[in-house]
């Protein structure tokens, strides 16, 4: 059962990104209810274009769909290959952590280089993850 505490960390941050892709559909609800954006923008993303704060969470909710991929997959990966320990625990929750951080800033003052400090943060413990997962499997089949 203590497997599956490698899995905790990815859920946080799944659901984390569902509620800010309701969270980022009610602000683009709102700009086309008082007028700031055309809906028809959104069939295409061609003809206009957002306002500031969209294009903001519009980013936003790409940077959670393309390093994090890494994360759940690594996850798995750990989960499947056994490399459950305190270790990868900790950076699992680093690296939530971290990419909290970089929402925080993002959303908030948006200062482009505390903004990328987080982004390598978590780059930096993904990279370690990996490899200490990659050292791990590597060493059971030896």
């Amino acid at each position: 059962m203590r497997e599956l505490a490698i899995l905790v960390p990815g859920l946080v941050l799944g659901i984390y990104t569902m509620l800010f892709f309701f969270y980022m559909g009610m602000n683009r609800r709102g700009a086309v209810a008082s007028g700031q954006i055309a809906i028809k923008y959104y069939r295409t993303y061609d003809q206009g274009q957002e306002p500031e704060r969209l294009r903001v969470l519009t980013r936003h909710s790409a940077n959670l769909l393309e390093t994090p991929t890494l994360f759940y997959a690594g996850l798995l990966f750990a989960h499947a290959s056994g490399a459950v320990s305190p270790f990868f625990l900790i950076a699992a929750w680093l690296y939530v952590a971290a990419r909290f951080a970089h929402s925080f800033v993002h959303l908030g003052s948006n200062n482009v280089l505390h903004r990328f400090f987080a982004f390598a943060t978590s780059l930096v413990i993904l990279l370690i993850f990996w490899i200490g997962v990659l050292v791990h499997t590597v060493g059971a089949l030896a």
